[in-house]
């Protein structure tokens, strides 16, 4: 464009997309009949459709991880991390019942010295094993949190040496928000414009021409930050996952017929 220079955000990288592993929200599949607080874990997409369910340590088998411990996304300690969520869509309008889980996850010594992973755990030798495996296999110290509030308790108490107690609680995101309608736009070509394309069709979904994100921002405090979906089961709806009726527009925006649609997380440091 003359007069104009355009660069990439020296800052934050491009964003990576997060979404559930191929074939995850499948009626067939794992979660189908689960409760819904068994979270839907969004990963990187390295190989389309869908993102890597295992830790790369996991998936090779090597000693001292579980065969079962999943992936994180990595991510520097302390940066800032843009995630736009998608708010989940049924004729238009945004279905409130689903919210966002953010965990993070600390790397140890080991890790880094046999992948050059980044680490803030000091320990670089076996925590406690696994005896549910005969013989009982040794396991290396990745430890987890939740992402947190603190607030604190109400109303103030009364009294000058009286003491009062911040409270710590598990915070998720809910991704819910009242769509506006479409702008309308001059002749030639007239009617209504659209804020985005190329994520669904709009001939066979309602909410395609629609903003589908909210955005939320966070502070990395951990090594790998990694994200799940789940949702209430209040208004008489199933309590287990029932991707043919009550989640099938879960399994639509999050499965392969929108290969496009899913946690994007920008990763940088503010200016």
């Amino acid at each position: 464009m003359p007069g104009k220079m355009v660069t990439a955000d020296a800052q934050f990288g491009i964003a990576r997309i997060l979404r559930p592993w191929d074939g995850a929200l499948s009626r067939t599949g794992p979660y189908e009949g689960q409760p819904v607080s068994s979270q839907i874990m969004l990963t990187e997409v390295l190989t389309p459709p869908g993102g890597a369910p295992l830790d790369p340590f996991a998936e090779t088998g090597s000693a001292g991880y579980a065969s079962n411990l999943i992936k994180g996304l990595d991510v520097p300690v302390g940066s800032r991390v843009i995630l736009w969520l998608p708010a989940i869509q049924s004729g238009g309008r945004v279905d409130f019942r689903y919210s966002w889980s953010i965990t993070w996850r600390l790397r140890n010594v080991y890790d880094y010295r046999n992948a050059r992973m980044p680490f803030h755990f000091p320990k670089q030798g076996e925590g406690v094993p696994d005896t549910s495996t005969v013989p009982a296999e040794p396991r290396v110290v990745i430890p987890c949190a939740v992402q947190s509030v603190v607030y604190a308790e109400s109303p103030e108490p009364v009294g000058l040496f009286t003491r009062t107690t911040a409270n710590i609680r598990a915070e998720d995101v809910s991704t819910g928000f009242s769509q506006l309608g479409l702008p309308f736009i001059p002749s030639p070509v007239g009617g209504t414009g659209i804020f985005q394309q190329g994520l669904a069709d709009p001939n066979v979904n309602a909410a395609a021409p629609y903003p589908l994100y909210m955005v939320h921002e966070v502070q990395a405090v951990g090594d790998e930050m990694l994200i799940g979906l789940f949702r209430t089961d209040a208004g008489g709806l199933s309590p287990t996952w029932d991707f043919a009726t009550d989640d099938q527009f879960v399994a639509q925006y999050l499965g392969s017929d929108f290969p496009d649609i899913g946690v994007y997380a920008m990763v940088g440091t503010a200016p």
